[in-house]
C-alpha cells in the first residue's frame, strides 16, 4: 500500500475495505475508493445441479487449502461441527497437511460426518449447492471470493467477526469469535435453523455481480476524471459500504 501511494496516482482502488482508514492516515488528500472482486451471479446460483458428497445433509460446507500454518484455522471449524448435535462437515481443499485433516476430522466426526473432498473450479457452483451452510473461520478474509459464492449459491456463512466480514457477508449469515468453540456451534446451528438467510445471502451476494462490480469501475473513472478533488474519495467510499 505504501508504495502505491508513493505513486500518487490519480485514484487509489482497493478491494479491502478494513484498509481505508490506514489510506486516510497515510496520504489524507489521495483520492481513494474500494471496490470489492465480483462474482458472475449466473453461475453462482441457488438454481442448477448439485454435488452428489455422499454425506447426508444438513451439511457444512468449508472451502480452503489444507494447511495448519496458513490462514484458514479449519480446525475451528471441525472442532465447532463436533460439538453440534447434528451437522456434517464437507472440507473441500488440497495441500501439504491433507493427512493431518483427515485424521483430526475422522476422529473428532467420524466418517459419517466428515469428508475432504478435491474439486475442480469449474464444479464450485454444484458443490455449493450440495450444502446448507458456508463456514470459513479463517484469520483474514483477503478477497472474500468463498464467501459471496456461497451466498450467491444461497448458502448462508458463519464466518469471523471482523470490519471485512461484516462488509462481505451483511445480513447473508452470523459473524462471532470462532475462537470461541461453543460460540462457533452455536452460530452454525442457528445459520442452520435460519431457513430464510438463504434468501438473504443470496440477495446479498448479487451487490457482488460483476455487473455491479463494472459499474462502481466505470462510475470510479468519469468520477475521476471530472471531480479530481477530496470530496470524491470519502462520498465514494461510503456509497460503496452501503
Amino acid at each position: 500500500m505504501r508504495r502505491s501511494l508513493s505513486l500518487k496516482p490519480d485514484c487509489l482502488v482497493d478491494h479491502n475495505p478494513a484498509i481505508a482508514k490506514s489510506v486516510q492516515h497515510l496520504a489524507p488528500h489521495q483520492l481513494f475508493n474500494i471496490i470489492p472482486y465480483g462474482i458472475d451471479s449466473k453461475e453462482f446460483t441457488p438454481l442448477g445441479k448439485s454435488m452428489i458428497t455422499g454425506l447426508p445433509k444438513p451439511t457444512i460446507l468449508c472451502v480452503a487449502p489444507l494447511e495448519r500454518c496458513g490462514n484458514s484455522r479449519i480446525e475451528l471449524a471441525i472442532k465447532a461441527v463436533a460439538r453440534m448435535s447434528e451437522g456434517r462437515l464437507l472440507l473441500c481443499g488440497d495441500g501439504c497437511d491433507h493427512d493431518y485433516f483427515q485424521e483430526l476430522g475422522d476422529r473428532l466426526l467420524g466418517r459419517e460426518r466428515f469428508q475432504i473432498k478435491t474439486f475442480a473450479y469449474a464444479q464450485m457452483p454444484q458443490v455449493y449447492r450440495s450444502a446448507n451452510v458456508f463456514t470459513l473461520p479463517s484469520k483474514e478474509a483477503f478477497l472474500g471470493l468463498a464467501y459471496i459464492e456461497a451466498m450467491a449459491c444461497g448458502l448462508p456463512v458463519v464466518a469471523t467477526d471482523d470490519s471485512v466480514r461484516r462488509y462481505l457477508i451483511g445480513d447473508g449469515g452470523i459473524t462471532c469469535n470462532v475462537t470461541d468453540i461453543d460460540t462457533y456451534a452455536e452460530s452454525l446451528q442457528i445459520a442452520l435453523d435460519r431457513q430464510w438467510l438463504k434468501q438473504k445471502a443470496q440477495a446479498n451476494a448479487l451487490r457482488f455481480s460483476w455487473q455491479q462490480i463494472a459499474l462502481l469501475h466505470y462510475k470510479t473513472i468519469l468520477q475521476t476524471i471530472m471531480q479530481p478533488d477530496n470530496s470524491f474519495a470519502f462520498s465514494t467510499v461510503q456509497h460503496i459500504q452501503k
